[in-house]
Protein backbone atom coordinates (compact mmCIF):
# COMPACT_ATOMS: atom_id res chain seq x y z
CA UNK A 1 0.00 0.00 0.00
CA UNK A 2 2.87 2.41 0.70
CA UNK A 3 3.96 2.44 -2.96
CA UNK A 4 0.39 3.13 -4.07
CA UNK A 5 0.05 6.00 -1.60
CA UNK A 6 3.32 7.54 -2.73
CA UNK A 7 2.26 7.23 -6.37
CA UNK A 8 -1.18 8.69 -5.63
CA UNK A 9 0.39 11.60 -3.72
CA UNK A 10 2.58 12.39 -6.76
CA UNK A 11 -0.47 12.31 -9.01
CA UNK A 12 -2.35 14.62 -6.67
CA UNK A 13 0.55 17.08 -6.79
CA UNK A 14 0.46 16.90 -10.61
CA UNK A 15 -3.25 17.64 -10.45
CA UNK A 16 -2.67 20.64 -8.14
CA UNK A 17 -0.04 22.05 -10.48
CA UNK A 18 -2.25 21.60 -13.53
CA UNK A 19 -0.21 18.86 -15.17
CA UNK A 20 -2.99 16.25 -14.82
CA UNK A 21 -6.74 16.60 -14.73
CA UNK A 22 -8.80 14.98 -12.01
CA UNK A 23 -10.03 12.44 -14.55
CA UNK A 24 -6.46 11.58 -15.59
CA UNK A 25 -5.51 10.98 -11.96
CA UNK A 26 -8.58 8.79 -11.47
CA UNK A 27 -7.83 6.72 -14.57
CA UNK A 28 -4.34 5.96 -13.27
CA UNK A 29 -5.46 4.77 -9.82
CA UNK A 30 -9.03 3.52 -10.20
CA UNK A 31 -8.02 -0.17 -10.09
CA UNK A 32 -5.71 0.05 -7.08
CA UNK A 33 -7.75 -1.69 -4.40
CA UNK A 34 -5.39 -0.79 -1.52
CA UNK A 35 -6.15 2.90 -1.89
CA UNK A 36 -9.79 2.73 -3.03
CA UNK A 37 -11.05 4.80 -0.08
CA UNK A 38 -8.45 7.49 -0.77
CA UNK A 39 -9.43 7.57 -4.47
CA UNK A 40 -13.09 7.90 -3.50
CA UNK A 41 -12.24 10.80 -1.19
CA UNK A 42 -10.24 12.44 -4.00
CA UNK A 43 -13.24 12.26 -6.33
CA UNK A 44 -15.37 13.90 -3.61
CA UNK A 45 -12.80 16.72 -3.13
CA UNK A 46 -12.10 15.83 0.51
CA UNK A 47 -10.24 18.91 1.85
CA UNK A 48 -8.06 16.92 4.27
CA UNK A 49 -7.20 14.08 1.90
CA UNK A 50 -3.66 15.22 1.06
CA UNK A 51 -2.73 15.54 4.74
CA UNK A 52 -4.36 12.18 5.50
CA UNK A 53 -2.32 10.52 2.75
CA UNK A 54 0.90 12.10 4.04
CA UNK A 55 0.06 10.95 7.59
CA UNK A 56 -0.43 7.38 6.33
CA UNK A 57 2.79 7.51 4.33
CA UNK A 58 4.68 8.78 7.38
CA UNK A 59 3.33 5.96 9.54
CA UNK A 60 4.01 3.24 6.94
CA UNK A 61 7.45 4.25 5.68
CA UNK A 62 10.71 3.15 7.27
CA UNK A 63 12.33 6.48 6.49
CA UNK A 64 15.78 6.82 5.04
CA UNK A 65 16.64 10.51 5.45
CA UNK A 66 19.04 12.12 2.99
CA UNK A 67 20.42 15.63 2.73
CA UNK A 68 20.63 17.38 -0.59
CA UNK A 69 21.03 20.80 -2.14
CA UNK A 70 18.44 22.46 -4.35
CA UNK A 71 19.37 25.16 -6.82
CA UNK A 72 17.06 28.10 -6.12
CA UNK A 73 18.29 30.46 -8.82
CA UNK A 74 21.44 32.36 -9.54
CA UNK A 75 24.02 31.36 -6.95
CA UNK A 76 21.34 30.48 -4.39
CA UNK A 77 21.36 26.95 -2.97
CA UNK A 78 19.09 25.62 -0.25
CA UNK A 79 19.87 22.61 1.94
CA UNK A 80 17.01 20.11 2.26
CA UNK A 81 16.51 16.85 4.11
CA UNK A 82 13.91 14.36 2.94
CA UNK A 83 13.14 10.65 2.87
CA UNK A 84 14.57 9.01 -0.23
CA UNK A 85 11.76 6.42 -0.13
CA UNK A 86 8.60 8.49 0.32
CA UNK A 87 9.97 12.00 -0.33
CA UNK A 88 8.45 13.53 2.81
CA UNK A 89 10.23 16.60 4.15
CA UNK A 90 12.23 15.87 7.32
CA UNK A 91 11.53 19.23 8.96
CA UNK A 92 7.76 18.93 8.46
CA UNK A 93 7.61 15.45 9.98
CA UNK A 94 10.10 15.91 12.81
CA UNK A 95 9.12 19.29 14.22
CA UNK A 96 12.25 21.11 13.05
Amino acid sequence: MLEDLIYFRRLMISNRTGHLTKEEVYERVKDRKDIALFVEAFMKDDPILFQTIEDNIDKSCVHSWVEDEVDCGLEDIQQIKYCEICELDFSKWNGN
